[in-house]
């Protein structure tokens, strides 16, 4: 029985490393290479290609479409500080199914380098998929986290009431639903499910990443350097109806009627 269950470990290990193989030729298009001390993972500016950037995104952007007459069908809200992963964040989601994803931009300025994403999330935002919120940018002040709550709860009050389901990830967590074994375009699998019952939302699971005592940052595709993402989360996130929903930041909500 041992022995079963870590074939079948194995095996769910295996299709995540294929599936980041997949993301990171797509992504090797997209990733900014302006960050020469730790040799981004790319051996291709962006800037030189911008358009196949976009059309690749559109390509892979859901076509799924609200059913409620909103903007979008889904959408995740996070909240950035010069992160490094962002575009591995942006296609992993959008290839798992989500609509749109919208980007709080708190960056920050240490010692003098500026490692500003917006020329990352260019492509992801003229293919539709991404909006770009600037806030409080190139400050010197320490991120805290009464703004993270306060952004998370503008995001969803201000954005995702256009989203039949929204949901808020940090930029090192990641959803996760397995149906069959399938990674990509599993969320409206859950979301055709969801529709059948009156739910104001509900908590899904999510894989994170964490250093396995790492001190400086890899130089690999961040789903490579810590395989250890095999294991979903004990904790759980809320995806669930803006309109209808009281977001908890990180990990609680309640339907507005009831609360």
């Amino acid at each position: 029985m041992v022995r079963r269950r870590n074939i079948h470990f194995l095996q769910k290990c295996l299709i995540k490393i294929c599936m980041l193989t997949f993301l990171m030729m797509i992504g090797i298009i997209l990733i900014d290479k302006r960050d020469r001390s730790f040799k981004k993972l790319t051996v291709v500016k962006l800037t030189s290609n911008f358009d196949e950037a976009v059309k690749l995104i559109s390509r892979l952007r859901s076509n799924y479409s609200s059913i409620h007459g909103l903007r979008y069908r889904s959408m995740i809200c996070t909240i950035v500080r010069n992160d490094h992963y962002i575009a591995e964040f942006l296609l992993r989601h959008i290839i798992s199914g989500f609509s749109h994803i919208v980007v709080y931009d708190n960056n920050r300025i240490s010692a003098g380098y500026d490692s500003n994403i917006s020329a990352v999330l260019e492509p992801f935002i003229a293919a539709g998929v991404v909006t770009h919120v600037p806030w409080q940018q190139n400050t010197t002040e320490l991120f805290l986290f009464e703004y993270q709550e306060i952004q998370a709860h503008e995001c969803i009050n201000k954005y995702g009431i256009h989203a039949d389901w929204v949901a808020y990830f940090d930029i090192d967590e990641y959803f996760y639903f397995e149906k069959q074994n399938v990674s990509v375009n599993t969320l409206n699998d859950l979301l055709v499910e969801l529709e059948q019952y009156p739910l104001c939302a509900i908590r899904i699971r999510w894989t994170y990443m964490y250093g396995e005592g790492t001190m400086l940052r890899p130089n690999r595709p961040l789903f490579e350097s810590y395989p250890r993402i095999c294991k979903a989360a004990l904790q759980t996130k809320v995806l669930g109806r803006a309109n209808n929903t009281i977001f908890h930041i990180p990990h609680e909500a309640f339907c507005k009627k009831y609360k």
